[in-house]
């Protein structure tokens, strides 16, 4: 028997690219979606963190989920290069597949969330929509799903009826030690 994690009967979720996969989230832990602006890298600092972003007064740091969730190393898919190579070679192979018009380096939002009772925020390719489902349309993962994300990452998977979407545990996103590194690097340039 599938066990459902949500007690509602509905919930909003927002469903976002992070490369070539497609996550959601809860719209209830979204803070805000912006056009990614300038983001001051921060050195010495994790390799999935991009930098810190002046939110409202606030600085936050701002997650790489692609390093952070490893997503560069799904296999069933060919590589970035390997696309470039096939179309140079004249294989019709779309922009989308490569991940955009330059290679998929460009961030175009920012989402900012709030995690723990803390402002972070996470780039996204792309922004799909907001949709509300149903709390039976979420289901455990289970053995047959395959996804490159870690488990850890994964709150449940929803079932839509083109193909399902994975819903990311923001909450698991940052272990501990990594969420008080964050912290004592804030802290420091107080």
């Amino acid at each position: 028997m599938q066990k459902n994690i949500y007690e509602k009967e509905n919930i909003s979720i927002i469903i976002f690219n992070v490369g070539w996969e497609e996550f959601a989230i809860d719209l209830l832990d979204v803070k805000e979606i912006i056009q990614a602006g300038q983001v001051r890298k921060l050195p010495k600092s994790m390799d999935f963190i991009d930098g810190i972003y002046n939110y409202r007064g606030e600085i936050i740091h701002i997650i790489n989920l692609r390093k952070k969730l490893n997503l560069d190393e799904y296999k069933l898919y060919r590589s970035k290069k390997e696309l470039y190579e096939s179309k140079k070679e004249g294989e019709t192979v779309s922009e989308e597949q490569i991940g955009g018009s330059n290679g998929g380096t460009a961030k175009k939002y920012i989402i900012i969330v709030n995690v723990d009772n803390k402002n972070i925020g996470f780039y996204a390719d792309k922004i799909h929509n907001v949709s509300q489902i149903n709390k039976s349309d979420i289901i455990d993962l289970t053995p047959i799903f395959q996804t490159s994300v870690d488990v850890n990452y994964i709150k449940g998977v929803i079932r839509f009826e083109d193909r399902p979407r994975i819903l990311i545990n923001l909450s698991k996103v940052l272990t501990e030690a990594e969420a008080q590194m964050i912290q004592k690097e804030l802290d420091s340039r107080k």
